[in-house]
């Protein structure tokens, strides 16, 4: 073959950012579909060759197959995505209120065509706790306003930093959108990721950072089946006493597995072959302890995720008289930490420059602290009774309508500003009677 027939290897695609930072409501010309699609298949690989010591593969897709890693990701993501999201704007004597007539309220309650809030809320949330990144594309109208928000797969994604400027920008596709491919400034992406990174910009899952954890939990699981379907039984020994031809063993082996394995034979009643005898082989002080393990293995993923275990069905531990402590610390350290990420990353790409120091996103909370009623209409009552609320405010709160006269502040009737204490009060006692008093 000559050489100008010859074909040459094609380089390795390479991620270059424009140099230019892009402007709201446009789209960047894309690169080659093929380089795109190269560039998220890499990303991807890394995951498929991480292998746990129990010689289990762990990566995103096989760690759902955990009962105890699918319901941490499903609690992060409902408990989030439940909450309602609300636009609030700063008023002039300080505080917020609720701003939903803003184009952006109207936004968040429908964010794309084909999906709601609570769906977007939760993929965003998903991919975040599975991958490590949860990310979310803003469409702009001409006039650069944000017109939806497209939740992406993480395999669909390549981030690309510019190593000159700086900045971060995202390579990505989506099965709707006409042009697969498109280009996106750090601005036009909602992007959360996970607190450890390795480059600065992209996280690590919990799975990731841990597969010998998820690991065990597949080999437990794989062992668990395995024991089923050979019978419940770790097995036994048969003994013959006659001599028996390699085709007669044969069998024999597959007759009784035929009629005694598997979960449907258990408890039915073996016949063994003229002559022979049974060994129970029992089970094992390891077996014995596989309970204990997968407990123990469940708890340590749940820990990973910063999700409580009666969360995912461990209550052995729990009382009711420390339930609500152990709510309010996943509110706490996990939930706010979350909640916090999505909301800066809403406000960055959702406002414009002159609306972020007068507007905010904030989910609401008490939707997940509700409490019991009593506790709610006593904390309530003490907010009314020290000033805090209206007593309007607080029928909103309950999803009760206002009544007249109850946006008034009221306060008890035994009660005093501080200066006009009776401590704090001016001595009267030698002061001049008024005309017409009688002196006692």
């Amino acid at each position: 073959m000559s050489k100008r027939n010859k074909k040459q290897p094609r380089p390795a695609p390479k991620a270059v950012a424009p140099s230019t930072v892009q402007k709201s409501g446009t789209t960047p010309s894309a690169p080659d579909n093929q380089e795109v699609m190269v560039l998220a298949q890499a990303w991807q690989m890394g995951w498929s060759t991480a292998l746990s010591n129990t010689g289990e593969r762990v990566d995103p897709k096989t760690a759902l197959q955990s009962s105890a890693v699918s319901r941490c990701i499903t609690v992060l993501a409902n408990d989030v995505a439940k909450l309602p999201l609300h636009v609030t704007k700063e008023l002039e004597e300080g505080g917020y209120e609720r701003d939903s007539s803003h184009p952006v309220a109207t936004l968040l309650r429908r964010p794309n065509p084909g999906q709601n809030l609570i769906e977007v809320v939760s993929d965003l949330i998903t991919g975040y706790a599975l991958w490590g990144n949860g990310y979310a594309a803003v469409l702009r109208d001409a006039k650069g306003r944000a017109r939806a928000v497209v939740p992406l797969r993480n395999g669909d994604v390549v981030v690309l930093p510019n190593e000159r400027t700086g900045n971060i920008y995202y390579q990505a596709t989506h099965r709707m959108w006409a042009q697969r491919s498109r280009k996106f400034s750090s601005r036009d992406m909602i992007h959360i990721r996970t607190a450890i990174t390795d480059n600065g910009y992209e996280g690590k899952s919990p799975i990731e950072l841990s597969p010998d954890a998820v690991g065990i939990a597949l080999a437990i699981s794989r062992h668990v089946a395995t024991y089923f379907r050979q019978g419940t039984q770790l097995g036994g020994l048969m003994e013959l006493t006659n001599a028996v031809r390699p085709e007669a063993i044969a069998a024999i082996k597959q007759s009784w597995h035929e009629q005694q394995a598997g979960g449907s034979n258990a408890h039915k009643l073996g016949i063994l072959p003229l002559g022979a005898k049974w060994h129970d082989v029992g089970n094992s002080a390891a077996d014995a302890q596989l309970n204990e393990a997968a407990q123990a293995n469940t708890l340590e993923i749940a820990g990973l995720f910063g999700v409580p275990p009666h969360r995912i069905g461990l209550s052995d531990n729990i009382k009711f008289s420390n339930l609500e402590n152990l709510e309010q610390q996943y509110v706490n350290n996990t939930l706010s930490v979350i909640c916090r990420k999505v909301e800066e990353a809403l406000e960055h790409a959702l406002f414009f420059e002159d609306e972020l120091a007068r507007y905010q996103i904030r989910f609401d909370f008490d939707a997940l602290m509700r409490g019991d009623y009593k506790t709610r209409i006593e904390g309530r009552s003490a907010a009314i009774m020290s000033g805090q609320l209206s007593p309007n405010e607080a029928r909103v709160k309950e999803g009760l309508a206002p009544y007249e006269g109850g946006e008034k502040f009221i306060t008890p009737m035994n009660m005093a500003p501080a200066d006009q204490s009776p401590n704090n009060l001016p001595n009267t006692s030698n002061a001049p009677l008024l005309d017409g008093a009688e002196e006692n």
